[in-house]
Parts: C-alpha cells; structure tokens; sequence
C-alpha cells in the first residue's frame, strides 16, 4: 500500500513542479484513483474478518489474527491519506449497509457469518475513526445508533463495538 501511496504523491508532486501542462492535477488524479483506494478499502475491510468459529469464542484473538490486522491497518491509513476520513467513513458504512440489507433480505439475522463481515466493517471504521471530522452529523450518529442494536451474545462483535465507541468518543 505504501507503494500505491508513493506513486499518487509522486505523480501529483511532478504535476505540480512542471507547472500542470502534460500530467494530470492532484484533481484529476484524486478522481482516477478514487474508485481503487476505495475498492482497496473494501478489500482491508474484507480481509479482516474473523471466522464463525471465532466469533463465538470469547478467547482473545490469536496472535496470527492481530498480524494480518495490523498488516491491513497500514493499507487503510494510507486509504484515508489519499480519501480522507469522511470519505472512507462514508464507504464502509454503505458497505455495512449491504451487509444489513444481504442479512434482512436472506433471514440470516441468527447466522453468526454476517456479523463476521458486520464485525469487520467496524474494525476497519476504528482505523479510519481518528481521520473523521468532528463535524460529521450523518454517519458518526448513524453508526453509534447501529451498534446499540447489536446482538449481545457475540464477544468479539460487542469489544469491536465499545472499542470504536471510545475512538468516536468526541461525538458523545
């Protein structure tokens, strides 16, 4: 991720040392390469669920599922860089709405695998929560509404859940 980082400074830092005239503005290249940094956000948000099996555990994450984590931190830092915070926070919440509508829609509400995906939306938004601007009034309220309605009987889902309450603790 850092190299994709790189090559997005590179690119609007040249255009602006030449003055603009053959390369794209930071502009342009902010809405060429917002489409992938948010599709790259949706991966890191993927990639960090947790399986059934661990979910219903309320044993503490192993260490092999803390590395790929903090692995996928990275990547969606450098997301928030190059997006900002609202931006990111916008996406995963409309992910997580898809999410919701996937559960509602298919009656799957009592199955521990989409709040799996649920659990790791809100990890990811822990990441993304310090880059979010104070003055959000939709998706910070939205969210914190969300999470009071979770399901109580999963570990993993409700520490996920405090957490990220305390990362947007300034909107309280």
């Amino acid at each position: 991720s850092m190299l994709l980082k790189a090559e997005f400074t590179h690119e609007s830092h040249r255009d602006r040392s030449s003055g603009g005239s053959s390369s794209p503005s930071f502009d342009q290249l902010l809405s060429i390469y917002t489409p992938s940094y948010c599709r790259l956000l949706e991966i890191a948000a993927q990639s960090i669920a947790l399986s059934p099996e661990v979910m219903l555990s309320s044993a503490s994450l192993t260490d092999a599922i803390k590395d790929v984590r903090a692995d996928w931190k990275e990547a969606v830092v450098d997301c928030c860089d190059v997006l900002t915070g609202n931006v990111c926070m916008t996406t995963l919440c409309a992910m997580m709405e898809g999410y919701i509508k996937q559960m509602s829609a298919g009656g799957s509400l009592q199955s521990v695998a989409p709040w799996c995906q649920i659990e790791s939306v809100l990890e990811t938004i822990q990441i993304v929560a310090p880059s979010v601007h104070s003055n959000d009034t939709t998706a910070v309220p939205q969210l914190i509404s969300f999470i009071s309605s979770l399901p109580k009987e999963l570990h993993h889902l409700q520490v996920t859940s405090i957490v990220l309450l305390g990362r947007f603790s300034n909107w309280l």
